[in-house]
């Protein structure tokens, strides 16, 4: 599932995001890489979850290039209208 990290848990967040625009990505080489985008270049952040998955899976566990060292990369929604969000996600 998509979450977001708290102090005290983890929050739920709509896979919704990423059909929004989100973009995933993690550091590689010490510079961003959207590896949806660069491995699917025709669908990128838009393939199904369970290939997001696998691929975040990859990326992570096989590649060891989750966020400090864990099992996680980011999702971008920065270069998104916040209302606009705020209208479709809640």
């Amino acid at each position: 599932p998509t979450a977001i990290p708290g102090d005290d848990k983890l929050r739920l967040m709509s896979e919704s995001a990423r059909g929004e625009g989100g973009r995933v990505w993690t550091y590689k080489d010490g510079k961003p890489w959207y590896f949806l985008e660069e491995k699917y270049p025709a669908y990128g952040n838009l393939v199904p979850r369970d290939i997001a998955t696998r691929e975040i899976f990859h990326v992570c566990v096989d590649m060891k290039l989750g966020i400090n060292g864990e099992n996680m990369v980011y999702l971008d929604l920065s270069h998104k209208d916040p209302h606009e969000l705020d209208v479709k996600l809640g």
